[in-house]
């Protein structure tokens, strides 16, 4: 395992996201478009947004899902790269399951990353990358339409960080699998009674957990296993 993932790396990692998740969630508050903000005051979010454990829960997996790209990249810049992507997508996913937020502070600087990486970092495919995120922006805006706002803007704003991260064709079989899963989640939830059929579900879960998948099994825009 890479010299980088130690004790003290680790406990900074948990701490300094744990911190950021405090931020995203205070800031969030005022990100909301008026039917965004309608939506967070109405619904009932699927993890209590006053529960003590969901910060240190979500800062563990990240910390998990980090070492696991430690693994499974080959350079601490690389490595570096990746852990950013990742905690950007468990944020995202955290906040929208506490308060249905994907909160701007947190994805437009994270667009700007990941457009830069592909841009800049050697090996990177910039034009692969410009591909993967016109093409997952422009699927979750086209969704956003047809499903008259049961998505939010910060989906779309994720997607598209995440078509930018994994660039084209990496960012096809995550598309699949936010479909699947998402599909499939619904499904289970309303079957359930556990929400109805007017109620929001969180997407930026999916979106993240698919991104997450293809980062430690497929790779990035610059580098594929």
């Amino acid at each position: 395992m890479p010299p980088i993932i130690d004790r003290r790396w680790r406990c900074e990692v948990l701490v300094n996201l744990r911190g950021a998740l405090s931020v995203i969630d205070r800031e969030a508050q005022q990100e909301n478009t008026p039917e965004e903000a309608a939506v967070a005051e109405t619904a009932r979010p699927l993890i209590p947004s006053n529960a003590l454990w969901w910060r240190p829960l979500f800062a563990a997996i990240a910390v998990a899902l980090i070492i696991g790209a430690a693994v499974r990249y080959d350079d601490i810049p690389r490595i570096a790269v990746a852990a950013v992507y990742i905690a950007v997508l468990v944020a995202c996913a955290a906040t929208d399951l506490t308060s249905y937020r994907v909160p701007n502070v947190i994805t437009y600087p994270a667009i700007l990353f990941a457009f830069l990486i592909g841009a800049f970092l050697p090996d990177a495919d910039f034009s692969a990358s410009l591909i993967g995120g016109a093409t997952a922006g422009g699927l979750m805006l086209f969704a956003l339409i047809v499903s008259r706002g049961a998505m939010g803007l910060g989906d779309v704003k994720l997607a598209t960080f995440a078509g930018l991260a994994l660039g084209w064709p990496l960012i096809a079989p995550a598309l699949v699998l936010m479909a699947i899963s998402g599909g499939v989640t619904a499904l289970i939830l309303l079957l359930f009674g556990l929400r109805g059929r007017k109620d929001p579900i969180p997407y930026a879960p999916f979106i993240s957990a698919a991104a997450v998948a293809v980062i430690l099994w497929q790779g990035t825009v610059f580098v594929e296993f």
